[in-house]
């Protein structure tokens, strides 16, 4: 008798009072299925391989607790504390994290199926080699998280920040949407996107092929556009993604394999491009040719207000064209320095030239219709 009561009391410390004590007692492997475990203080506890299902653990402290290889299908973790918690190889399939705090996490290998991270904190997360598809990471904070050699499938990763992110070896399949969110300095170095659809359907586990949303499974051209990539590595990455309307100012693409990506209104300076460096426009692509021009992306429609051509000779890039006029077309050059630039025979048809300096500009057989 007196045993069991210093159990009650002992399941009531947890929580501050002994009439909330849960129906289990938290520990690894113990059976907490659909069990309210809310608001409890489990910090630094093992609860290894614990059985979680269903369980509702809101704004619960988990700070430093071992819940590695724990089950946590369909949890609710909504506004939880899971800083430094060892999640490896945790089921979070369908779970709800939304709000929560895994700052410095370790989620390596976790099953985060359709999981919702909402507005999370998952600065310095670690989520190494893991197949992460269908979950919403929107308005997430992934600043500085490791996510090498990791696979994303299908996931809202809009109005995140990932700033100074891991995603070095990640492949990122057609299906994603990633929008007016930043990545400044984060590391896409030998990243690639898959191609097809049957690859895709193959990676997830849960019920069903499709992700949610506006998606589609024969989608097959990542649209990753409006997105801050300032000061990010794409070191010999091979991507096929639409960058449209995104700022890719002090970007690394030595060596990147960038030839089937799109690019429009691009806002660029300062980018970092090696010989091996290809862009869309290569000699054997028969589309608008792109090249990187004193730091900047140029070639057809791009942002390049208060770009520095001073001096810059256009003329070679001709030779890039079919029609030997290589097209700056569409592009806002508004306040561009291009004093005794040569732009001869450039297309500059639709170009916004307003207060740009044209001093001394050499501009024989340039076309200026429509400006």
């Amino acid at each position: 008798m007196i045993a069991a009561a210093a159990a009650t009391l002992a399941l009531g410390a947890l929580t501050g009072t002994a009439s909330a004590a849960p129906s289990c007692a938290p520990a690894p492997h113990a059976n907490c299925a659909g069990v309210d475990l809310s608001g409890m203080d489990l910090h630094g506890r093992d609860l290894t391989g614990i059985n979680l299902k269903g369980a509702t653990l809101k704004a619960t402290n988990l700070n430093g607790a071992i819940l590695r290889g724990a089950q946590l299908q369909a949890a609710d973790l909504s506004a939880a504390s899971l800083r430094r918690a060892n999640l490896r190889k945790a089921n979070l399939a369908t779970a709800t994290l939304d709000v929560a705090s895994l700052v410095k996490a370790h989620l390596d290998g976790a099953n985060v199926w359709e999981a919702s991270f909402d507005h999370a904190n998952l600065v310095g997360v670690t989520m190494r080699k893991t197949v992460i598809n269908g979950a919403d990471l929107s308005e997430a904070n992934l600043s500085q998280g490791d996510f090498t050699g990791s696979t994303f499938i299908g996931n809202d990763i809009s109005n995140t920040t990932a700033n100074r992110a891991r995603f070095t070896s990640a492949r990122f399949s057609p299906i994603q949407r990633v929008s007016y969110s930043s990545f400044k300095g984060a590391s896409f170095a030998g990243a690639r996107t898959t191609q097809g659809g049957s690859a895709i359907t193959t990676a997830y586990t849960g019920s069903s092929p499709n992700p949610p949303g506006d998606f589609s499974a024969t989608q097959d051209y990542p649209m990753w556009s409006n997105n801050n990539f300032t000061g990010a590595s794409f070191k010999g990455a091979v991507l096929r993604i639409s960058f449209d309307t995104s700022t890719m100012t002090k970007a690394n693409l030595s060596g990147a394999k960038l030839a089937q990506s799109r690019f429009t209104s691009i806002r660029s300076g300062g980018i970092v491009a090696s010989k091996k460096t290809t862009l869309p426009g290569a000699p054997t692509e028969n589309v608008q040719p792109m090249v990187v021009l004193s730091g900047y992306l140029v070639g057809g429609a791009m942002d390049l207000r208060g770009a520095n051509f001073k001096g810059v000779d256009f003329t070679a890039l001709n030779t890039l064209a079919s029609d030997n006029t290589f097209s700056l077309a569409g592009s806002d050059l508004s306040g561009a320095n291009l004093t005794g630039a040569n732009i001869s025979n450039i297309a500059l048809s639709s170009t916004n030239l307003s207060n740009a300096n044209l001093t001394n500009a050499v501009a024989s057989g340039t076309s200026f219709s429509n400006n």
